[in-house]
């Protein structure tokens, strides 16, 4: 992928485990989610399995999607990283649902009404190890979104890449009723063969607009 989200640095992300919350679009907003360099904040370091069940359950009050990566050890050294992550090493968790270094590293479920208590693994898109795919930002940023049910990509252009932040101010100074008029037109296209990069473009943008409608931002 050749996308930059936001106006920060690409990285190489030297993160294999991580913590955090999205808020679904009905939610309305991203509360919680992690990465390097502050691209997100508000980290939950994981103490042990009772505290893991706490956080899921407390997740699963909400609209919200619980993000949960494992690791073996904790990195060291490298203090541009911000974990909220299971160190094995430090707090053993293992056995289902979460089955820690199945499918291998990171592992990673994410947890919300949809899923329940027992969550949901990542499905790999490529055939790149675990870490390689994720350590790319922008396949984390496209997980996160898609898992999540967000966007990212705020209505004045924040945490959006070029691509996104024109089709968002494209349809920002449309009025609600044209923005719910071609939601309902890319939501037919669905189930419709087509490439996945067109694919992606298509359910990139059924998320921009719903995050116009569910602010209700019809504004210049």
């Amino acid at each position: 992928m050749s996308k930059h989200r936001g106006g920060g640095p690409r990285h190489r992300a030297a993160l294999l485990l991580v913590l955090g919350v999205v808020s679904s679009l009905l939610g309305g907003h991203v509360v919680q989610a992690i990465y390097p360099d502050g691209h997100f904040d508000y980290v939950t370091k994981i103490t042990d399995k009772g505290h893991l069940e706490a956080v899921v359950a407390d997740t699963l009050k909400t609209d919200d999607t619980l993000f949960v990566l494992t690791k073996a050890f904790a990195e060291s050294g490298n203090k541009q990283v911000r974990f909220a992550d299971i160190t094995l090493s430090e707090a053993p968790i293992s056995g289902p649902p979460y089955d820690a270094g199945k499918g291998g590293w990171p592992t990673i479920r994410y947890f919300n009404k949809e899923t329940g208590k027992d969550g949901a693994p990542y499905q790999k898109k490529t055939d790149k190890s675990m870490c390689d795919e994720l350590g790319n930002f922008d396949n984390m940023l496209d997980y996160v979104e898609e898992a999540g049910n967000t966007a990212l990509c705020a209505p004045d252009g924040s945490g959006c890449d070029e691509r996104s932040a024109k089709y968002m101010a494209k349809f920002k100074a449309k009025s609600k009723e044209e923005q719910a008029a071609q939601l309902k037109r890319l939501e037919g296209m669905d189930g419709s063969s087509m490439k996945q990069d067109l694919l992606d473009w298509k359910e990139t943008r059924k998320r921009l607009l719903k995050t116009l409608l569910a602010t209700h931002h019809t504004e210049l």
